[in-house]
């Protein structure tokens, strides 16, 4: 539901972060998270409204914040003569929490603020120099998940949006019925309330204990340990009327840019080994890892992975570096690059296909040690980092912005 109007100013700092897991110093969380900042040059543009960029955040729809990025490099970044929004949606259990067959636990209520946001801007940006017939949306990860499917969805004013850059992420990343284990809703009914979604339940219960569970135990259910599967989007009826891989792709008009980074798997291996270290991978870490994340159980087919990308017997010292490289390889084929090419396969397939522009980043990003390659995320700080980073790579930077500027 859209706020009511307000005429006092609201910048005066920047935005709560929308609940989630506090994994920084000093994270400031409300559920009164839903604001946009709107980033333009200082000097007026009164004879030209400017191009615009909306950021939709990416984070498994567990983390994330519109406030990602440093003030100084997003105002760098419009003075390139755009205008630069980002946006922040509920997370976790208050935006992507859903129990089939239930009309008190609708899905996909984040992607329902983000589509709320869109709305906004398509219809106030002019007031802040922006084109209302020229905006980019670039989503990573989850956020490119989100708007991918905003794009596809026949629900969805096609004009609140005219060209998508989607790095590392189309919705089939984001959408029910990957991996094994038990769901996130499942571990939150069961933290929470103590219900098993599992067995017969009352759902008008299972909603006033949610409603009434103190914020920050709801925040807590996304510890990792706790965790076996991410939030996910599910078929709604509304932007997904049937299962996304069925729906039309045709008619939408919408250019695409698609990237991905030559090693996404090696983020997470990183993000989530706890104290693992390179003698800890082995051909047993491989199994359990294929198992865990893509849902593959039948050991022929583990094995057919295996000896696809373990062509050659390692011994000695490097055994450990050659089963971490088999698990960032095989991991980013599987989780990341086979689902965005298929999606492009259906883009292409359609009877009136759109312009798709493709890319793949292999730089490792400063920030990042040598383990992490050319990871998930690596490709951001040459968008929206600070001058420095940028200018080692500029054309980088440069052709992201030049296809939202011309397509």
């Amino acid at each position: 539901m859209a706020k009511s109007s307000w005429r006092k100013s609201l910048f005066t700092e920047r935005p709560k972060e929308c609940p989630q897991l506090k994994v920084k110093l000093n994270q400031e969380t409300s559920e009164d998270c839903l604001f946009l900042n709107v980033f333009g040059p200082t000097k007026a543009y009164s004879h030209e409204l400017l191009p615009v960029l909306v950021y939709i955040h990416g984070g498994a729809y567990k983390f994330g914040t519109g406030n990602q990025f440093e003030v100084e490099n997003m105002g760098n970044l419009s003075k390139q003569g755009f205008v630069v929004v980002t946006l922040q949606y509920r997370l976790s259990t208050l935006g992507f929490f859903h129990v089939d067959g239930s009309k008190l636990f609708p899905a996909n209520l984040g992607l329902h603020d983000t589509h709320l946001a869109l709305q906004f801007i398509s219809k106030h940006i002019k007031e802040f120099g922006g084109d209302p017939k020229r905006i980019t949306l670039i989503g990573q990860s989850a956020g490119a998940c989100s708007a991918h499917a905003l794009s596809i969805s026949p629900n969805v004013n096609k004009e609140l949006f005219h060209r998508v850059i989607l790095m590392s992420a189309v919705v089939e990343v984001c959408y029910n019925g990957t991996g094994s284990g038990v769901s996130p809703s499942a571990v939150a009914a069961k933290e929470l309330c103590n219900i098993d979604l599992n067995e017969d339940f009352d759902d008008e219960v299972l909603f006033k204990c949610l409603n009434e569970a103190p914020l920050a135990k709801v925040e807590n259910v996304d510890q990792f340990e706790k965790h076996e599967k991410n939030w996910v989007l599910f078929t709604d009826g509304h932007f997904f009327p049937e299962h996304y891989r069925l729906m039309n792709r045709s008619t939408r008009g919408h250019d695409y840019l698609i990237g991905v980074t030559s090693d996404e798997w090696a983020f997470f291996e990183n993000l989530f080994a706890y104290g693992f270290s390179r003698k800890d991978f082995t051909p047993k870490r491989f199994e359990e890892t294929v198992q865990k994340y893509m849902g593959i159980e039948k050991k022929e087919e583990i094995d057919l992975l295996k000896e696809f990308y373990t062509k050659e017997e390692i011994k000695g010292e490097d055994v450990q570096s050659y089963w971490f490289e088999n698990v960032v390889n095989s991991m980013t084929d599987l989780a990341f690059h086979v689902p965005i090419l298929d999606e492009i396969h259906r883009l292409m397939s359609a009877t009136n296909p759109p312009n798709i522009y493709l890319y793949t980043f292999n730089i490792t990003a400063p920030s990042f040690n040598q383990g992490y390659h050319a990871s998930h995320c690596s490709d951001l700080q040459y968008i929206f980092g600070d001058s420095k980073t940028i200018a080692d790579y500029p054309y980088f930077q440069s052709t992201i912005l030049g296809f939202a500027k011309n397509g």
